[in-house]
């Protein structure tokens, strides 16, 4: 049986694997970054800069992590 310890430490490892899904996708299309950068305030690099700093990031937006 998993502790409490345990099961937040993989809730963490799948909520930053999810996001870094979500920064690669919005990388992945030009349009829908402008249009988020646009929306959110953040300047356009810093998506990439974002996904950068996760574990497994890096600007292969072709691929899955």
């Amino acid at each position: 049986m998993a502790n409490a310890a345990s099961m937040r430490e993989e809730a963490e490892s799948i909520a930053v694997k999810a996001l870094g899904f979500v920064l690669q996708f919005i990388l992945a299309h030009e349009p829908t970054l402008m249009r988020f950068a646009e929306e959110t305030g953040t300047p356009p690099a810093a998506v990439g800069k974002a996904l950068r700093s996760l574990p497994l990031g890096d600007d292969n937006h072709e691929h899955s992590i």
